[in-house]
């Protein structure tokens, strides 16, 4: 992320619907860092179980920020 000032640390926040969209569960966050800190990682882990028909994702930032998702995975057990 890149914040605006260096003395923000803006926040990602994620949540996701297990229905298409019908309903969402609640947001959790994960803080940015401050502006520079290139190195910093965010990840969210321990999301769940998913099931079909899969999960819709959602992101929001708590200040305006420039954020690029660089990838996702998970783990896919193949019985």
């Amino acid at each position: 992320g890149y914040s605006p000032t260096y003395v923000d640390e803006p926040i990602l926040e994620l949540r996701w619907s297990e229905d298409l969209g019908a309903t969402w569960g609640n947001y959790v966050s994960a803080s940015l860092g401050e502006r520079g800190a290139f190195n910093k990682t965010v990840a969210f882990r321990s999301l769940g179980h998913m099931r079909d028909p899969g999960r819709i994702f959602e992101f929001r930032m708590t200040d305006k920020t420039r954020f690029r998702l660089d990838y996702a995975t998970y783990n896919e057990r193949v019985n």
